[in-house]
C-alpha cells in the first residue's frame, strides 16, 4: 500500500509526495529554519502597491514565501536567515520604489 504525505509548503499551498518522497519531504521542511518578518507599507497609494513588491521581494534569494494584505498595507515575508537579513529584505522594497517599516510583534 503506498502513502502519501501532505504538507504546505506556503499559504494555501500544498505538495504530497508518494511515500517514496515522504521522509525526503519530511526532512527537508523540517531543517529549513524559517523567520518571518512582519512589515507595514509606508505612502502606499493603492492596491496594486502590495502585490508588486511581493513579487519583487519572491525573486530575492532566501525568501521562501510572501504574504500581502493590500487593505491593510501589510507584507509577511518567511525567509532563511542564513541566506539574507531584514535589512536586504528592506533594502529590496526600497529598490522598487517602496518604503516599509517593522511591525512588532
Amino acid at each position: 500500500m503506498r502513502g502519501t504525505l501532505a504538507y504546505a509548503s506556503g499559504p494555501g499551498e500544498t505538495v504530497r509526495r508518494t511515500c517514496r518522497g515522504c521522509f525526503e519531504a519530511m526532512e527537508k521542511t523540517r531543517s529549513k529554519r524559517l523567520d518571518r518578518l512582519k512589515l507595514r507599507l509606508v505612502e502606499a497609494s493603492c492596491a496594486t502597491c502590495t502585490p508588486s513588491i511581493r513579487r519583487q521581494l519572491e525573486k530575492v534569494k532566501g525568501v521562501e514565501w510572501v504574504g500581502a494584505n493590500p487593505i491593510l498595507d501589510l507584507i509577511l515575508v518567511d525567509y532563511d536567515p542564513d541566506l539574507l537579513d531584514t535589512d536586504e529584505i528592506l533594502s529590496a522594497i526600497r529598490k522598487s520604489g517602496y518604503k516599509a517599516v517593522r511591525v512588532s510583534t
